[in-house]
Order: C-alpha cells, then sequence, then structure tokens
C-alpha cells in the first residue's frame, strides 16, 4: 500500500477566515488539493475514484485523459455508458434534436441545426464539395461506398434510405445522376409516370399501357404476312385455280379479295378470278418498266409494257399503249413498238414505227396498221393505211400496199406491182379458179349480177388514150399484150380503138376494133 504524506503548508486565522492547502506527493500544493504522481508514463493514473463495489467511476491519468466508467481513457474525456446517457450539458441552450456546435474560440452551445445553417462543407477524396456553382454540392467516389466498405467491386454503390412516400428524386430539390454502369435502384417513375409495381419475368419487356409503365411479354413471332415485309415465306408455285400450296395473301372463304386505299375500295378480286379496279374518279393503270402517264391525264390511260408515254386530253377519251417505247398523248391506241400518236384523237396504230401526226386536234379516226406507215395532213380524218410505208393526207382516204401516197380526198389506193381478186379456193396459190368473183362499179347493192361476167359497170370505162406518131405498130404488142386494148391518138385529129392480136403462130400486131 502506497505511503501517503500529507503537509499542512499553512494554516492562518483572520477573524472568521481560515485557510487551508493539502499535497499529496508535494511538499508545497499550489491549490486545494495538489496531488502529483509517481509514474513515469502517460499511462501511470494521477487519480483514481472507486465505489462502494470497489469499481473504478473516474480516472485521471498521467498524461491528462480523464476517463468516466473507463480505466484507461484514451481521449482528453472518454465517457463509457451502459445505460445509453453518456453526456448531458445543461446550459439553458438545450432542447430537442438541436446539435452541440462551436464558435471559434472552441466554446460549445446547442443551436438548432436549420436555425443555424450549414455555412460551409469541405471534403477531399472520396467525399468532396464545392460551392463553386451557388449551391453546395457534395461528390462522393462509387468505390469507396459501398456496404461500409471501399471495395470497387461492391454491388450497391449508393443508397438512400429512409425516406417517406412523398421524397422527390431527380425532382426541383434534389438532382441525382447516374451513370452507364452505375445502377439506380428501386425507381418508382419514368417521365412522370408510375412503373407498376408487378415482378416481372424473363424476357418481358417494360410498355406503356396507357395508366402505368408495366412488364409485358412481347407478341410472339407470327407467320403472318407483315406490313413491312417478310424474308422467310415461299410463296405458292400451284396452277391457277387450284389450291395453294404455301403461303399466299388472300381469303380462304368463297369472300372476294378487297384493295383499299384511302377508306375507298380500288380494287377486287373475285371468287372466279376476275379482277376489277379503279375508283369513283377517271382512273388509269400502268404495268412493266419505265412507263409513264402524264399528270395532267383527264381521261383513262392504260401503259402495258417499256417505255410507253401516255396522255388522255379530256374526259371521255382514252390513251392505250402496249408493247415498247410506243408515244399516245392525244387519246388513241398504240399496239406494237415505236408507234407515235401525237395529233388528232381516236386513232389506232398496230405494227412497228406506225405514226400519226401533224393533223388538227379536231381531226381522228386514223388507222395504221403495220410498219411505217404515217398519216399526216392539218385535216386527215377517218384515213387508213394498210401495209408499209404509206402515206395518207387527205379526208376519208384508203391505202393499201406497199409505199403507197394519196393526195385525193374519199379515195382508195392499191400501191403493190399486182392486185388479185378471186373467190375462196380450198387450196394456196390455184393454178386455175374454180370460184368466181364478179366485181362490179356503182352498181346498187340489190342488183342481181348474173351470167358468167366478172366485172359489171353501171355506166363506162374510159382508157385513157396513148400517142402514137405514125401507127399502132410502134407500141409494143406480144404475148404479154395479147388481148389488150388501147386507144391510140393516131393525130391530133385521129383516135381508134385497138386491140393486141395474135395472127399467126407467135406473130401479135395490133388490128383496129369496129365500133
Amino acid at each position: 500500500m502506497k505511503n501517503k504524506l500529507f503537509t499542512v503548508a499553512a494554516l492562518s486565522f483572520c477573524g472568521c477566515l481560515a485557510y487551508a492547502q493539502v499535497g499529496i506527493n508535494t511538499p508545497t500544493p499550489s491549490a486545494m488539493m495538489d496531488v502529483v504522481t509517481k509514474g513515469n508514463t502517460a499511462a501511470t493514473k494521477a487519480l483514481e475514484i472507486n465505489n462502494s463495489s470497489n469499481t473504478e467511476m473516474v480516472t485521471v491519468l498521467n498524461n491528462g485523459n480523464v476517463g468516466i466508467s473507463v480505466p484507461n481513457p484514451n481521449a482528453k474525456l472518454h465517457i463509457v455508458s451502459s445505460s445509453g446517457n453518456g453526456f448531458q450539458l445543461v446550459d439553458g441552450s438545450q432542447g430537442a434534436n438541436k446539435v452541440l456546435t462551436s464558435d471559434a474560440n472552441g466554446v460549445g452551445t446547442w443551436q438548432t441545426a436549420s436555425a443555424a445553417g450549414i455555412t460551409s462543407i469541405t471534403g477531399t477524396s472520396p467525399i468532396t464539395a464545392s460551392t463553386a456553382s451557388g449551391a453546395t454540392t457534395i461528390g462522393i467516389d462509387r468505390n469507396n461506398i459501398a456496404e461500409g466498405t471501399s471495395a470497387s467491386g461492391a454491388t450497391d454503390a449508393f443508397v438512400l434510405s429512409g425516406g417517406i412516400t412523398s421524397s422527390v428524386v431527380g425532382g426541383s430539390d434534389i438532382s441525382l445522376t447516374v451513370n452507364n454502369t452505375a445502377p439506380l435502384w428501386n425507381a418508382n417513375q419514368l417521365q412522370g409516370t408510375a412503373i407498376s409495381n408487378t415482378a416481372p419475368t424473363a424476357n418481358q419487356v417494360l410498355t406503356f399501357n396507357g395508366t402505368n409503365w408495366a412488364p409485358t411479354t412481347p407478341a410472339a413471332a407470327t407467320a403472318d404476312w407483315q406490313i413491312t415485309g417478310n424474308n422467310n415465306t415461299t410463296a405458292s408455285s400451284t396452277a391457277l385455280g387450284t389450291a395453294p400450296n404455301n403461303n399466299f395473301i388472300g381469303t380462304t372463304s368463297n369472300q372476294n379479295l378487297a384493295v383499299v386505299t384511302n377508306t375507298k375500295v380500288h380494287g377486287i378480286l373475285d371468287t372466279n378470278g376476275t379482277l376489277t379496279g379503279g375508283g369513283e374518279n377517271l382512273s388509269s393503270f400502268t404495268w412493266g418498266v419505265s412507263n409513264s402517264i402524264d399528270p395532267t391525264n383527264n381521261g383513262t390511260s392504260i401503259a402495258l409494257g417499256s417505255t410507253n408515254a401516255v396522255k388522255a386530253p379530256g374526259i371521255g377519251t382514252a390513251a392505250v399503249a402496249i408493247g415498247h417505247t410506243n408515244s399516245v398523248t392525244v387519246g388513241g391506241y398504240a399496239i406494237g413498238r415505236d408507234n407515235k400518236l401525237t395529233s388528232g384523237t381516236q386513232s389506232l396504230a398496230i405494227g412497228f414505227a406506225n405514226e400519226a401526226s401533224t393533223f388538227g386536234l379536231g381531226s381522228g379516226a386514223a388507222f395504221l396498221f403495220g410498219v411505217t406507215n404515217k398519216v399526216s395532213g392539218t385535216t386527215s380524218s377517218n384515213t387508213f393505211a394498210f401495209g408499209k410505208e404509206n402515206n395518207v393526207s387527205t379526208n376519208n382516204s384508203m391505202i393499201i400496199g406497199y409505199n403507197g401516197m394519196t393526195a385525193k380526198t374519199n379515195s382508195t389506193t392499191y400501191a403493190n406491182s399486182t392486185h388479185y381478186f378471186y373467190g375462196s379456193e380450198a387450196t394456196a396459190n390455184p393454178t386455175s379458179i374454180t370460184a368466181k368473183t364478179q366485181v362490179a362499179i356503182n352498181v346498187p347493192a340489190a342488183t342481181a349480177l348474173t351470167g358468167n361476167s366478172d366485172l359489171f359497170i353501171q355506166n363506162s370505162i374510159k382508157y385513157l388514150p396513148t400517142a402514137v406518131t405514125t401507127t399502132p405498130q410502134s407500141q409494143p404488142c406480144g404475148a404479154a399484150e395479147e388481148g389488150s386494148i388501147k386507144y391510140f391518138l393516131i393525130n391530133s385529129t385521129t383516135g381508134s380503138f385497138f386491140g393486141c392480136v395474135r395472127t399467126a403462130g407467135s406473130t401479135y400486131t395490133w388490128s383496129q376494133l369496129n365500133l
């Protein structure tokens, strides 16, 4: 047991006052009680106070650390309390929910947090703070906040808890930014619309159902035809009028297939295979490659093939081009190749490179059949050209043959070297004619053609005269001319009919006819 030395430094009495100082381990106490420890380390106790159970209650170490209910205090004031009431400061400023703050001199007092305010925040990594933007911002390094550890691979980067149901994240008071690798858990809104509490299952997607965002199972892949096209279908290859063997567009019941545009039916394929199309207005149809219908088209136009160009000039007219590189710009019909109808109306060209042009819009009804036939003239109408390289330029005229031309109105021209007229024969190129043909000129159709004559004439036959200088014998008369009749002008005052006759063997001569 330690020896204790008590020294009374001084006793003085003055009237009714008395002063005394007590020193422990010091002969010169400087206070009412002056205790000097004999230890030589910071852990040596300068003072120890025990309760009645010999439990150390107050400890003062040689280094000045004070402990309450702790035998080895490691701070200037170290308090341990098992009852939870370890510290109480009553200075008149105490109150519920106040915080202990200090002034510049370290004097502590109780303050209301909202009243005192936060005037500055500082920090270094992993927690940083800044007021540069005018508002205090706090940054937290993700790798340093994870379930109380600093592991960079932590699952929970940052957790906000303890809020109420009306808390706002990302609103006007709080801004929370998440990058592509840091997840944001427990979000309950997207673009201001609530997210359903329904737990998702595998392969579901988040969709908006009109009320909230909810997990939804996408529609299964369908074998139906898609409006964006199909890339895995095999088209039906069976014959027309038979059941399909693969994919198709249409109906499987006794119903027509209707094609609708602008909420109106513009095409119907009925159950018999008949295709009907068009609309309430004049409609056109094109099929092929590089065909064109003039946008100012006012009638009904059809272009089938390639590189055809059509235009119907007005209501009630039609323009049709079938084939290749036909052009119908005034109404009419071109079938073949390189036919051109650029003037008149109601013309028809069949073949190659036929042309109806340079005649007025009031003209029409030109018919060309063959190759490179042409109808021209400013008033040509009701004209016909059959064959090749014929040119008709007058009204109500017709050319049949090759390289013919007419400028005579109401005329028919036969342009060829030889013309045959005979009745129907059973064989081609007959050597003898058995079916008789009779030709009547200016004879009423009701008149019966009797007898064996081939030619019936109502009026007369006119022979154009052939001028000779001396006698008809100067003109050819041989086997080729045998039987011919000609009218010769012997001189300026005399003319007569002569016939080429055979006189003996192979001798032929012109013989004057006695008329």
